[in-house]
Order: structure tokens, then sequence, then C-alpha cells
């Protein structure tokens, strides 16, 4: 039953980097502080936020539900369709209708700025709907200009990424994908997030029975994004990543992947690899793809 309702604020900027995953961070631990009470998000502050870490929020939510039994609400003016605030791009991706889980009647707003990836997760057993939604909803999407081939290519990719999330992350949870197109930047960005153990324990596993164990996240991030490396047994992977790199090398894009304590931001146009160390961490991998 829930005895209480507790306000926590998100602030500021929230943009796909380093300060913005800080943020989160900073959310989920100072809800964390909480059982058995309901959290209204208070936006009064917030001046923007990337659609696309709607996903990552969600798993947040989704997460802190199961292990503190919490329950989340956002004031009820934000996603009111005649409510004249700068966050309607949370209705229109359907962040706030998955995040009130339809308790309440939510009207949806339609994306007629066509600048959303819409917001949906999916469980191992559902590569079917997965596939679709890539091939239909993201590389469809009008700021994924790229060519048929490259479409292709990356189709492959992220399907090989599915099949093996749940080896990797060792857990039955969904992942959860997200998208937003910047008009102004014409850049589109696609994020995927799951919520197992992340990079670092099965490959510091795996690679001690090989004779050349690795002992820190971003060796293992390194390790990962080499073609053909997995810690699959008998079985072919190691690739699904790795061509997701390829691509937003030959893309000119930017590749951001966070996983235990380690932020990774590999800019290709500058051709740069940053790994930044978080003081607090999140369960799983999160994977931002610019291009």
């Amino acid at each position: 039953m829930i005895n209480q309702t507790v306000k926590i604020p998100l602030k500021g900027h929230i943009n796909t980097n380093v300060q913005g995953h800080k943020i989160l961070l900073r959310f989920y631990y100072a809800c964390k502080e909480y059982n058995n009470c309901k959290i209204e998000i208070d936006l009064v502050d917030l001046k923007w936020f990337d659609a696309n870490l709607c996903g990552l929020l969600l798993a947040i939510t989704e997460d802190l539900r199961e292990t503190n039994q919490l329950d989340f609400d956002i004031p009820k003016e934000y996603w009111l369709v005649s409510y004249p605030n700068n966050f309607d791009v949370l209705h229109r991706n359907k962040f706030i209708s998955m995040l009130l889980e339809k308790s309440i009647r939510v009207t949806e707003i339609i994306d007629n700025q066509m600048s959303t990836i819409e917001l949906q997760k999916f469980y191992l057993t559902e590569i079917d709907e997965f596939c679709t939604y890539i091939e239909n909803i993201f590389l469809k999407h009008r700021g994924c200009t790229i060519g048929d081939d490259a479409k292709e290519e990356l189709s492959t990719a992220y399907t090989e990424l599915f099949a093996n999330y749940q080896n990797h992350s060792q857990t039955e949870k969904p992942i959860y994908v997200c998208g937003q197109y910047f008009p102004k930047k014409n850049k589109l960005c696609f994020s995927i997030t799951d919520v197992g153990i992340g990079f670092f324990v099965p490959i510091q596993q795996y690679t001690k029975t090989t004779g050349n164990p690795i002992n820190d996240t971003q060796t293992a991030i390194k390790w990962a994004l080499e073609y053909s490396n997995t810690t699959s047994i008998n079985k072919t992977g190691g690739q699904g990543l790795h061509n997701i790199e390829k691509f937003c090398r030959t893309n000119n894009g930017d590749f951001h992947i966070i996983s235990d304590n380690i932020y990774t931001h590999h800019n290709f146009k500058k051709n740069k690899r940053d790994f930044e160390t978080l003081n607090t961490t999140f369960k799983g991998v999160t994977i931002h793809l610019f291009f």
C-alpha cells in the first residue's frame, strides 16, 4: 500500500552526454532512498530533455518499481495535451503513457513533428517484434537518410545484438529502445538500454578461462567492441556491437557506451575516444548511436 508521495526533481539540461547521464543517476539514487511510496517527478526546473533518453529513464523507474515498490507520477499539467509546456515530446514518444502504465487515461499526441522514434520495450521472446520495430520505425524515420545497404547493415547488427542480449546481460528483463531526431542539427540518435549485469562481470569470467583475464570495465568495453569477441560458449557472436561501431565510424557519427562505472564516447568525426569514470552506476548497458 502506497503510504506517501515524495517529489523528486529532474533539473537543468539533460542531454545525451556524461553530465546528462549523471543527472539521471542522481535521480535514481534519490528515489532509492524511499520504499513503498509514490514518486512525483517534478519537471518545474527542467530546461531540456533529449527524448532518446526516455528508454533509460523508463528502465530506471521500472527497476525501482520492482526493487523498492515505488510508483511514479508526473504532475497532470505535464501530460495534458492543452498544457503549453516544452515537454510534449515525452507525450509524443509514448513515455508518459508507459510510465503511468495507462492506469490513468492519457490522451496521446500524434508526433506531427516526426522528431521522435517512439519508446518501446522488448522481451527476449519478442525478436520478431523487435526486428519489425528496427526496420519499420527506426530505419524508416525521416531522419534516417542512409542508403538501403547501410540500413540492412544496421538492421542486421541490432538483430544480432538483441539475439545475444540475454546471454550477455544475464537477465530476462526487457530491453528499452527510443530515439530522437534533431532537425536543426540534422542528427538522429537511437538509444538502447538493458538492465542486466553490464559488460565487466561476464567478460572477466570468460577471459579468465583464456589465460588473459580482463580486470577493469574500460578494457572490457574495448574487448567487447572487437570483431567476434563474445562470451557465448559454442555460439557465434560478437559482431553486432562491432558492426554498430563500424557503421558509426563510416558515417562520422558518435557512439556512446555506458556500463558499470564507465562512460565511453567515441567521436569518429574527430577520431577521438574518451573514457570517463562515474562515481555511481545503474544496472546493465546503455548504447547511444548518433549519425
